[in-house]
């Protein structure tokens, strides 16, 4: 019924990969159901999920309502309420909305309340806010210059693949810059960068 487009059923199946009934919990498969659910016209996934995420700060919920209010599901466009909403979850430690509000501040030139949130995506082991910490450490971009520390999250992302990181870390070696050039280190990890599909490493 939901794949027919069916709105209480998309919540209801959305109801059973959130709380694991039945299938094997999938938080954001659930997110993604209640969303459709509340696209299809079910006003009671807003209405649920709403004083959750008001009075109780619940990261699913905050989690879900920015994206509804981001791409007018069930209720209308707000992009305000939407960052509200992310913001929640982002304090509360969910990994998806620190990297969302980090990016946001980032790309919008607030450096300085961009690095508290890759700051804590960082530590929480996401790959991406790694790197973008690493380099902000390294240099000194909206917080004090840490080039050993920023080095070190730099190579934590590198070695789990991230293509940028092995960009600016084969920079780095290749320049010998605040550390000892080593131009074979630099090469291979400018190469896996390009083999990534990084188009300042090619070229």
């Amino acid at each position: 019924a939901a794949d027919k487009g069916h709105a209480r059923a998309t919540t209801m199946l959305a109801d059973c990969y959130r709380q694991g009934k039945g299938v094997e919990q999938d938080t954001e498969r659930a997110i993604k159901l209640y969303v459709a659910a509340a696209r299809r016209g079910d006003s009671t996934v807003v209405a649920n999920f709403t004083p959750l995420a008001d009075q109780q700060a619940d990261v699913f919920a905050c989690r879900l309502l920015s994206e509804c209010y981001s791409s007018g599901a069930g209720v209308a466009v707000d992009k305000a309420k939407a960052q509200a909403y992310a913001d929640k979850a982002a304090q509360a430690g969910d990994p998806k909305c620190l990297l969302t509000m980090a990016l946001t501040h980032y790309n919008n030139g607030r450096r300085a309340e961009a690095f508290p949130y890759f700051e804590r995506g960082a530590l929480a082991g996401n790959v991406q806010a790694a790197y973008f910490y690493g380099l902000m450490l390294y240099d000194g971009d909206g917080t004090a210059q840490d080039r050993p520390k920023g080095l070190n999250y730099l190579q934590q992302a590198a070695e789990a693949g991230h293509a940028a990181a092995c960009a600016r870390l084969g920079e780095i070696f290749l320049n010998g810059d605040g550390m000892t050039q080593n131009l074979a280190k630099g090469f291979e990890l400018t190469r896996q960068a390009a083999e990534k599909g990084n188009g300042r490493a090619q070229w």
